[in-house]
């Protein structure tokens, strides 16, 4: 290089020379150390290179949004260019592979997917505006409408795009339009804006421990486990993950019929969406003794143990009954989105109090739950939970142990009208220093779950 080169010149020639060659030496290194240092400081006085706008769709886009189960999906605008009369839209719906497309609709109109993928113009855009749909395969191909030229769609490439572009794992819908000006879309366009494209269809591939396949299910056990280990949901490894357990999980929420749809964001807080799936099956997570967390669905159970004041309990810190003091709701309304309505909200009474003379209704919103008579189960539950006949918070001995884990137990305080009561465990802690258990509970019967 040449930093080493001239040194190695000029000592050659300091030895032919004697002094002569060191004198050489030390002036052909400051003139190298001199030209260089001068090169360094116009470097730093330049201006920076302006930003390659080209960049920001050169590397694949990461939307913001995981979808799951059967679901509407709407879209994000990752790329908008118009030139020679054409404009360009690129709209990605989903991280990942849709398994089933259902729908694709512009502007809430259906649209006809033709075999090559493409959304067959209807009367309104016939002519101006045409669609592709991608499914985010990890093979599939760049965008046919965006790179090959064609007269019917007036002979123009999308800038910037190449066949590079492939948006592997992606989900995403192209909009191509032609107008008279870039500038002026009010001609074909409602409003002077392009149609957004939204898409009804099957998402994820949760792990079935049952078959030992990865596929589309909406099975909302599944679906939370996929959740869990997602790297974009919780980022747990599948080792984390009690998988016996979950495929009894799995089959008591397909015998109750609890199912999930709808997405989560990657920029939430993951607590966020792993309370909305356990509230779409009134369910819990928990760890295990072997560090492997189990996922359980609300279902009843017959209790296997019993707390009785010779047996185990020390204290009965507070005891009530009837509605939780201060709340004074006499109805519960249900709020979730229902796909037989277009996914519009709908608010539905699921439970009343029959000698109620004022209702003053509770509002419970499911944010996963498409199916009506699931979020009516559900809010039941839910009315029944804030009803209960009794509220227990109970200082247990080392008996109290036996309810780690677990979500049901009988109580027996005669003394109190308490007899034979299944209960559900609604907070359990264990005081090392005291070598007490702290237990917070309330009545449940098996009529609550059907």
């Amino acid at each position: 290089m040449p930093q080493f080169a001239v040194p190695a010149i000029a000592g050659a020639v300091g030895i032919a020379s004697g002094t002569l060659g060191y004198a050489a030496l030390s002036v052909v290194v400051n003139v190298a150390f001199t030209v260089a240092t001068q090169a360094l400081v116009q470097s730093l006085q330049k201006p920076p290179k302006p930003a390659d706008r080209r960049e920001s769709i050169r590397s694949e886009v990461a939307p913001r949004l995981v979808h799951f189960g059967r679901t509407l999906a709407g879209s994000s605008v990752v790329y908008d260019r118009a030139a020679s009369k054409v404009r360009w839209q690129v709209h990605v719906h989903n991280h990942g592979e849709v398994q089933r497309l259902h729908k694709l609709l512009l502007n809430g109109e259906l649209r006809q997917i033709l075999p090559t993928g493409e959304a067959r113009p209807d009367q309104r855009f016939k002519g101006n505006v045409y669609v592709e749909f991608h499914e985010g395969s990890t093979s599939q191909q760049a965008s046919q409408l965006m790179l090959f030229p064609d007269v019917r769609k007036n002979n123009a490439i999308a800038p910037d795009w190449t066949t590079a572009h492939r948006l592997r794992g992606l989900a995403y819908t192209v909009v191509r339009a032609r107008t008279p000006s870039p500038e002026n879309f009010n001609s074909i366009y409602v409003g002077g804006r392009p149609p957004v494209p939204t898409i009804e269809a099957d998402f994820g591939t949760p792990l079935d421990p049952r078959t030992g396949q990865r596929t589309f299910s909406d099975n909302a056990a599944l679906v939370t486990a996929w959740f869990l280990t997602h790297p974009l949901g919780m980022r747990l490894p599948e080792s984390k993950i009690d998988w016996d357990w979950l495929k009894t999980a799995a089959n008591a929420c397909d015998a109750l019929g609890y199912k999930v749809g709808g997405s989560w964001s990657a920029i939430e807080p993951p607590k966020v969406a792993l309370a909305n799936f356990l509230a779409a099956m009134d369910g819990a997570t928990w760890v295990g003794r072997d560090g492997r967390i189990r996922i359980e669905p609300g279902r009843y159970q017959a209790p296997d143990v019993k707390l009785t004041a010779d047996n185990a309990i020390i204290a009965v810190n507070s005891l009530s009954s009837g509605q939780e003091e201060g709340q004074g709701r006499t109805e519960q309304i249900v709020r979730f989105s229902d796909r037989t309505r277009d996914y519009s909200e709908v608010e539905e009474t699921a439970a009343i109090l029959d000698n109620a003379v004022v209702h003053e209704p509770d509002e419970y919103d499911l944010a996963y739950v498409h199916d009506k008579p699931q979020a009516l189960k559900l809010g039941r539950r839910a009315f029944a939970r804030a009803h209960a006949t009794w509220r227990a918070e109970l200082t247990t001995n080392l008996t109290g142990l036996k309810l780690m884990n677990k979500r049901f137990f009988e109580l027996h305080l005669p003394e109190f009208g308490v007899i034979n009561q299944d209960m559900e465990l609604e907070g359990w802690r264990f005081d090392l220093a005291t070598g007490q258990c702290q237990i917070a509970a309330r009545s449940v019967s098996a009529a609550d779950f059907t």
